[in-house]
């Protein structure tokens, strides 16, 4: 009987080990304003050690990523298939199957960059229903509520709205000198002050972006917060191109709901200047099931489930030679109308607002986050105060500047306990590290995405 309860307990002592030691997988969706953060989160909570893999050439934009590593001593393997916050709502709350990186994915320490994304149409995808959501918006504001979701605040993210880099642009030289952040041009033809400049690898630094500051010189602008960095060495630049910005620098609660229940506006309305009567400003965005848009439209009063006009150009090198209201077309489940549709994630969102206008005579005016808004804003687009206020930090966290939205991480109540353990792991690490703002330091909050801003104090 003794050695029958020894053979018992070693059976009970191995299942539990074989149970511990069992791989784990976390399937995530959602938001993809959110994705560099959580990506970043994911290699935190990953013992070192871990390989990944992503599509495309862009960690921080990858649509598609896979990660295997332990996680508290278990094997885990976690994928991402970022298709919207909303969608990303309606895919994990009805257990909708969507394509993940297959296992098979080749993974190195250092990030397997390239790998070809896959659909649900392609062989060898792993075609499962996502197990977890980054959601940029509450699940009662998505068409997405009648399977609630257990829903864990993580953050706050913040959005920006931005009008393309210009109608047209130009090509001339450039000098700098060294231990200078000043450019100056050999002709100062047709430029102007404010112009914005696109650099070359023979600018210093390999500047991006510069302004002209008097007609014939620019400061050298290299950093993320737009100050200037100095020249290292002299140096002579050609096919520099300066473009002129938008005449406009503000958007207000009226003209955004104008603009997107018309899809166009006259240039006028935004500078009250009689000339620009006959120039445009155009709607473009995202689709229906992103959360970036929701949250516009939920901050602008313009309506998180409203039916608008947005518009898709057609770019050849750099600029834009036509567009049209939006297709009409299905995604996920999700049917919008002509015109109701949109780009599927920022990042493509942001060639939108980095090419030139001249073929449409006009200007785009679209939404973006924070994360996005820096690749915008590198490529020449010009971000826009809100109701009169520019984004911040503090504006976001006292409430001063009102377009931001909490950022959760969603699952059913179904969830295997072992990726539950994960996915709160994950939870608890953008709360306390990888969250852009975090909930610590928000000195006001809100009820809904767009409601009523209220001290927390």
């Amino acid at each position: 009987m003794r050695a029958f309860s020894v053979f018992l307990a070693a059976i009970a002592i191995f299942a539990s080990t074989a149970a511990s030691q069992a791989q784990t997988y976390l399937r995530l969706t959602g938001s993809t304003a959110f994705r560099a953060n959580t990506h970043n989160a994911i290699r935190n909570i990953l013992a070192s050690g871990h390989t990944f893999a992503y599509t495309g050439s862009s960690f921080s934009s990858a649509n598609q990523s896979i990660f295997t590593g332990t996680v508290g001593g278990n094997p885990v393997i976690i994928k991402c298939s970022w298709s919207g916050s909303v969608d990303g709502t309606n895919t994990v709350s009805n257990s909708v199957p969507i394509a993940f990186l297959p296992d098979s994915t080749t993974q190195t320490a250092g990030g397997q960059s390239g790998i070809a994304a896959v659909t649900t149409s392609t062989s060898g995808a792993d075609v499962s229903a996502p197990d977890v959501g980054m959601a940029d918006t509450f699940q009662n504001a998505t068409p997405f509520n009648t399977n609630p979701l257990t829903e864990i605040k993580v953050g706050v993210i913040g959005f920006k709205w931005l009008v393309n880099r210009g109608l047209t642009q130009l090509t001339l030289s450039v000098d700098t000198n060294a231990s200078s952040n000043i450019g100056t041009v050999a002709s100062t033809a047709t430029l102007s002050a404010g112009m914005t400049i696109s650099g070359n690898a023979n600018i210093p630094n390999d500047a991006k972006i510069g302004q002209i500051i008097d007609g014939t010189t620019f400061t050298i602008v290299k950093n993320s917060d737009g100050t200037a960095r100095a020249a290292t060495s002299t140096a002579s630049g050609v096919n520099t191109v300066f473009v002129a910005p938008a005449p406009f620098s503000s958007l207000s609660t009226q003209l955004a709901q104008a603009l997107w229940a018309n899809g166009k506006l006259s240039l006028a309305l935004f500078t009250g200047l009689n000339a620009h009567r006959t120039i445009d400003v155009w709607a473009t965005g995202r689709d229906p099931g992103s959360g970036t848009r929701l949250t516009a439209f939920a901050e602008s009063g313009i309506g998180v489930n409203s039916t608008v006009v947005q518009y898709q150009p057609t770019i050849s090198g750099g600029a834009v030679t036509s567009h049209i209201p939006w297709p009409a077309g299905t995604f996920n489940g999700i049917n919008y109308t002509q015109g109701n549709g949109g780009q599927t994630s920022g990042g493509n969102l942001v060639t939108y607002l980095t090419a030139t206008t001249s073929g449409i005579n006009g200007y785009y005016i679209s939404y973006l986050s924070v994360n996005d808004a820096v690749s915008a804003i590198a490529g020449g687009a010009k971000e826009l105060s809100w109701n009169g206020s520019f984004y911040s930090l503090d504006g976001v966290k006292e409430g001063s500047y009102p377009f931001w939205c909490y950022e959760f991480i969603t699952y059913r109540s179904s969830i295997a306990t072992t990726t539950k353990t994960v996915a709160d792991t994950l939870a608890n690490q953008i709360i306390t590290v990888d969250a852009p703002i975090k909930l610590s330091e928000m000195g006001v909050g809100r009820a809904s995405d767009g409601g009523l801003i209220t001290p927390n104090y």
